[in-house]
C-alpha cells in the first residue's frame, strides 16, 4: 500500500538534482520525479501505523497563470515561449482541476504538496492549514459537497494508502453575492506572505501536525515587508467585499420576506395597505442595492451599457494590488479608503431599513392579522 500513488518510472541513467527532483533517462524517453521528501520519509515502519503525516517541502512562492482558475469547457490556449500551447481541464474526484497539456510538458502541481498514509480508508479525513502562531487559515475534508454548493471546496483524499493533497496557498476567499457575475472571478483568497506554517491531519480521534515554509520567489526583488505589507491590504480588500455583499444578500432575503408577505395578503381586505407599504420599502432597498451591486449584468457585452457598481469596484481592486510581488503604491490605499466610504454610506442606510422601515412593516402586517400560511 505504500506505493500508491507514487511515481514511477524506469530508471537507466539517475541524476538527483538538489532535494527534490530526480530526471531519469534512456534513449529519447526522459522522465522528472518531483519531491523526493516524501520518499526520504517513507521508513519501513510507516505500514504498521494507523495514519502517518509527512512534512511537507519548502514551496516556493511562484505566481502562476494557471493558479484558481475555473475549468475551461473545450480546448485552451495561452501563449508562451514564442508557441501557443493547448490545454483543457476538467474537475478531478476529490474537486481539484485537472489540466491536460495537448503540445508541452506539464509542471509539478502549484501549490503546497501534503502526503499522508492511511493504513485503512476512514470515514473522514480533515486537513487544516495554520499559521506560525497555530492559527486556523483554511480547512479541508474528504465530506462530498452539499447538493447546490456554490463553489465548493476541494476535498481530502482518503484512499488506504498513500494520499497527497495540494493547498493552493490561499486564504478564504470573500463572500460571494449568487448569481453576481460582476465580481465571480475576483474573489480568490489573499495568497500568503513567505513564512512558516502548519498543516494538521486528523483521522477520528487521532491528529498529527507537521510544519513547512512557504519561501518567497528568488527572483522577486520585493523584501518580506512589502510582501507582508501586500498580503495585509488584501485582506482589508477581501473582508470589505464580504462586508459588501453579506449586506446585499441580507437586503435581498429581507425584500424576499416582504414579497412573501404581499403574496400572504392577496385576498385580505386589507390587501392594497400591505402592497403600497411593501411598495415604499422595496423602492428604498432597490435603491441601495442600485449602488451597491449591478443586479442587470448577465455577460461581458454588458459592461459596454452598464455602469460598473461599488462592489465591482471594490473587488477590481484586489486584482491591482495582486497583480504582481510588490509593496501596495499609495493610490490603492487612498482608492481602498474612498471605496469603503461610499459601500459605508449605502450599508448605514440599508440598516436604517431594516431598522425602521422593516420594523414598521412587520408591525403593520401583525396589526392587519395576515394570515402566516395564504389559502
Amino acid at each position: 500500500p505504500l506505493r500508491a500513488n507514487l511515481p514511477v518510472v524506469p530508471v537507466y541513467d539517475l541524476v538527483v538534482k538538489e532535494d527534490n527532483l530526480v530526471a531519469a533517462t534512456h534513449g529519447r524517453a526522459f522522465w522528472i520525479l518531483d519531491d523526493l521528501t516524501q520518499l526520504r520519509q517513507l521508513e519501513p515502519s510507516v505500514a504498521g501505523q494507523p495514519i502517518r503525516l509527512l512534512q511537507p517541502r519548502d514551496t516556493y512562492r511562484v505566481r502562476s497563470p494557471f493558479r484558481d482558475r475555473k475549468p475551461a469547457t473545450g480546448k485552451s490556449y495561452r501563449a508562451g515561449l514564442g508557441a501557443d500551447v493547448t490545454y483543457s481541464e476538467s474537475l478531478g474526484k476529490h474537486g481539484e482541476v485537472v489540466r491536460k497539456m495537448w503540445d508541452a510538458g506539464e509542471n509539478p502541481p502549484d501549490g503546497v504538496l501534503i502526503h499522508y498514509y492511511l493504513k485503512e480508508e476512514p470515514e473522514v479525513v480533515t486537513i487544516t492549514i495554520l499559521d506560525d502562531n497555530g492559527e486556523t487559515i483554511r480547512s479541508f475534508t474528504s465530506n462530498a459537497p452539499e447538493a447546490g454548493e456554490d463553489n465548493p471546496e476541494p476535498r481530502a483524499p482518503k484512499e488506504a494508502g498513500m494520499n497527497r493533497f495540494v493547498w493552493n496557498m490561499r486564504y478564504p476567499a470573500a463572500t460571494r453575492v449568487p448569481e453576481d457575475k460582476t465580481t465571480e472571478d475576483l474573489l480568490v483568497g489573499p495568497l500568503a506572505s513567505p513564512g512558516a506554517y502548519q498543516v494538521t491531519l486528523q483521522v477520528g480521534d487521532q491528529t498529527q501536525t507537521q510544519s513547512f515554509r512557504i519561501v518567497k520567489d528568488p527572483r522577486v526583488p520585493a523584501s518580506q515587508e512589502d510582501l507582508d505589507a501586500q498580503f495585509r491590504l488584501l485582506v482589508e480588500i477581501r473582508d470589505k467585499v464580504s462586508e459588501t455583499h453579506d449586506g446585499i444578500n441580507q437586503l435581498r432575503r429581507v425584500r424576499q420576506q416582504v414579497d412573501q408577505w404581499v403574496n400572504r395578503a392577496q385576498g385580505h381586505p386589507s390587501e392594497e395597505t400591505v402592497a403600497d407599504a411593501a411598495e415604499e420599502v422595496k423602492e428604498k432597498l432597490k435603491g441601495i442595492e442600485d449602488e451597491l451591486i449591478q443586479s442587470a449584468y448577465r455577460g461581458a457585452r454588458d459592461r459596454l451599457d452598464m455602469p460598473t457598481r461599488l462592489n465591482r469596484k471594490l473587488a477590481e481592486l484586489t486584482a491591482v494590488v495582486a497583480t504582481a510581488d510588490f509593496a501596495p503604491p499609495q493610490q490603492a490605499y487612498q482608492v481602498f479608503e474612498y471605496l469603503s466610504g461610499e459601500i459605508d454610506v449605502q450599508l448605514t442606510a440599508l440598516q436604517t431599513v431594516v431598522d425602521e422601515d422593516i420594523a414598521q412593516f412587520a408591525n403593520l402586517v401583525r396589526d392587519l392579522d395576515i394570515p402566516v400560511i395564504a389559502t
